[in-house]
């Protein structure tokens, strides 16, 4: 074993294991609730109790994160607007990105019955688009600074979104794509300049703490996303009503 590794000294941390659970329980909560929502009624015993509890975990959350001195949430990096504008922008790009690739094959096949090879060929334009450009995306954040693809990347997403919010029965495939490859090249353009922004916010030995926070941001992004789906449907895939909530 190489000496400098072998030599390294060992730090130990403090897992925040209080803050950890809360905040667990606090997600479930909510989640729960989102879920029993739409099937028996946002005022229902189950779904309040399941409220309550998120947010007296939640609370809880914040005032074990404030006192340990090694949180699983520093709230702190929050105060850093750099920091909170790239994580904020991937909460709601996953958000809307895990929405469309659950809710897009379902409204590809089952509303407008096309095969499963073309809603597939659908989200294709989608990842594709944004495999292919995240390499350029990149380059163009160290090239030209990381506002300048952010921006792009944000303006192309928001109109992919925009022509999905407009989807009917009768919307032809070719609208579909457009607005799945524009998001894409949004999601391309903006992903490595967002992910830099927020390791750059702080010094090297925080990056680590604020590489985790972020991936956080975007899990919960996804999450909330699916359990909107979820609400918006309403526990039928076949209503067509439900979709046109759920894009718009």
């Amino acid at each position: 074993m190489p000496a400098r590794l072998r030599d390294a000294p060992i730090t130990r941390r403090q897992f925040d294991a209080w803050g950890a659970t809360a905040l667990g329980i606090a997600l479930l909560g909510l989640l729960l609730g989102l879920l029993l929502g739409p099937r028996e009624g946002w005022f229902a015993r189950d779904v309040l109790s399941a409220f309550a509890v998120a947010l007296v975990f939640a609370m809880l959350f914040i005032v074990q994160e404030r006192r340990h001195p090694e949180p699983v949430v520093h709230l702190q990096f929050f105060r850093n607007v750099h920091f909170s504008a790239a994580v904020l922008s991937v909460f709601f790009q996953n958000m809307v990105m895990y929405s469309t690739l659950i809710l897009m094959p379902q409204f590809l096949q089952i509303v407008q019955q096309r095969s499963a090879t073309e809603s597939g060929l659908m989200l294709a334009l989608m990842s594709g688009t944004s495999a292919l450009l995240a390499p350029l995306g990149g380059a163009l954040s160290d090239w030209r600074g990381r506002r300048l693809p952010v921006v792009i990347g944000a303006a192309l997403g928001l109109i992919g979104v925009s022509m999905q919010a407009l989807l009917q029965t009768i919307t032809p495939i070719w609208w579909i794509g457009a607005g799945l490859t524009l998001g894409g090249l949004g999601l391309g353009l903006s992903g490595a300049a967002m992910q830099t922004t927020a390791l750059e916010a702080f010094s090297a030995d925080l990056s680590g703490v604020a590489a985790g926070l972020y991936s956080t941001m975007r899990y919960l992004g996804s999450t909330l996303g699916t359990a909107l789906i979820a609400i918006a449907l309403a526990g039928d895939s076949s209503n067509v009503a439900g979709y046109d909530r759920a894009f718009s």
